[in-house]
């Protein structure tokens, strides 16, 4: 059973936010998440303008996104992840392979039921 409410212990930890960086071409984001206090980002390039901070109903950590062009930072030192993300081969292959077997149970469940039916009906 969730509780609403947050205990002493937790509601007295503060945490920092996480810092990640993506970049396409002249646009960039900015992903602060995973922290406790929803003015934790004030004051940080380039959150300034940016919408407030916001958690889901049942999580006890706030993540907010900016999205900026030009020569400000994300976080300062402290990102974790720069750059854009790269498909990864190994991936892309073993989920086309998963789509296949699932294709290939669907299949095989369908014929048979209708093999079952087929012999129910004669």
């Amino acid at each position: 059973m969730h509780s609403s409410s947050v205990s002493s212990s937790e509601a007295s930890e503060q945490y920092n936010p996480s810092y990640y960086q993506l970049e396409r071409e002249n646009t960039k984001a900015c992903l602060a998440k995973d922290f406790t206090s929803n003015d934790a980002t004030n004051g940080t390039e380039p959150f300034e303008d940016a919408s407030e901070a916001s958690r889901a109903p049942d999580e006890p950590f706030y993540s907010q996104v900016a999205v900026y062009t030009g020569n400000q930072t994300c976080g300062g030192d402290d990102v974790l992840c720069e750059g854009g993300f790269e498909p990864d081969e190994k991936v892309n292959s073993l989920s086309l392979i998963m789509l296949g077997l699932r294709i290939i149970f669907v299949k095989a469940v369908a014929f048979n039921f209708l093999m079952t039916l087929r012999l129910w009906i004669h």
